[in-house]
């Protein structure tokens, strides 16, 4: 079964950050934007025009994140705005809907190709010392 894209990392440094953790709100409508976000490119529409999406990227409005995450819209548009303010996302309003940008998406949520492979490095070494022995 392939899995990818059904979970996300979590940074325990979120605890450090003052807006997130603001208080709960501003908690959940972050954590909801990384689960919501894409993790592989797809289009979508922004505006009424089809756009490609990139990992970190994603299409909502404030409507939705309010019905959503039962937050009234008012305070969903000044959490967004707080995160723009922080450089956590950029955001690209249109009369319909927004594109939202999560800032060092790749950083956070990249590949993790290179903790795979210093793994697997680990595991070679590891099974050498024991079968040099």
């Amino acid at each position: 079964m392939n899995e990818k894209g059904n979970w996300l990392k979590l940074w325990r440094n979120v605890l450090q950050n003052p807006i997130i953790m603001k208080d709960s709100e501003y908690f959940m409508l972050w954590h909801m934007l990384l689960c919501m976000a894409e993790f592989e490119p797809t289009t979508s529409l922004l505006g009424g025009k089809t756009i490609r999406l990139k990992p970190g990227q994603l299409t909502t409005g404030r409507k939705q994140l309010s019905v959503n995450s039962g937050i009234s819209e008012s305070k969903v548009e000044r959490i967004l705005n707080a995160f723009e303010t922080a450089h956590q996302i950029e955001q690209q309003k249109t009369n319909k809907n927004r594109l939202i940008t999560i800032v060092n998406w790749d950083k956070y949520q990249g590949s993790g190709q290179q903790t795979k492979q210093q793994l697997n490095n680990h595991r070679t070494t590891s099974e050498q010392q024991v079968n040099n022995k």
